[in-house]
């Protein structure tokens, strides 16, 4: 991997990084008001920067006991390539490994055409249901 000059700090990134990354990771449109109440739960955010330029970011959500979702995980596209974003689920689940009771599962929803990468790191598919509340125009 090359990451030469780049900077892991585990803190949650502003609303409006959150929705830049999301923005240009391809990640579904979210609104300022959402964007401000995410950043500030969660139990666990990690963020990567070049210099102070933020270029991914990965939240670990849940209660911790029974499960957690990771969850917001992005590289920024002029960076993948790079095995940032392997090394981004490798700190996310050294984290989950590390502070998570043994039983608790940790869940992700991975976009169409990404799952074998996730299936790499040692997830697995299962069904999965959804709903989301419309963004207003």
């Amino acid at each position: 991997m090359a990451d030469k000059g780049l900077d892991w700090r585990a803190e949650s990134p502003t609303p409006d990084v959150f929705l830049s990354l999301r923005a240009a990771g391809g990640m579904g449109a979210r609104t300022q008001d959402a964007a401000t109440k995410a950043v500030d739960g969660g139990l666990y955010a990690l963020m990567l920067f070049d210099g102070d330029t933020p270029i991914g970011m990965g939240r670990v959500l849940g209660a911790g006991g029974v499960f957690v979702m990771i969850t917001d995980v992005v590289i920024l596209p002029e960076y993948q390539g790079l095995g940032l974003g392997r090394e981004m689920m490798h700190r996310l689940n050294a984290w989950c490994d590390a502070h998570l009771p043994p039983s608790c599962f940790v869940g992700l929803i991975a976009r169409p055409g990404v799952e074998p990468f996730y299936e790499d790191i040692g997830f697995t598919r299962v069904a999965a249901m959804e709903r989301y509340l419309p963004v207003p125009d």
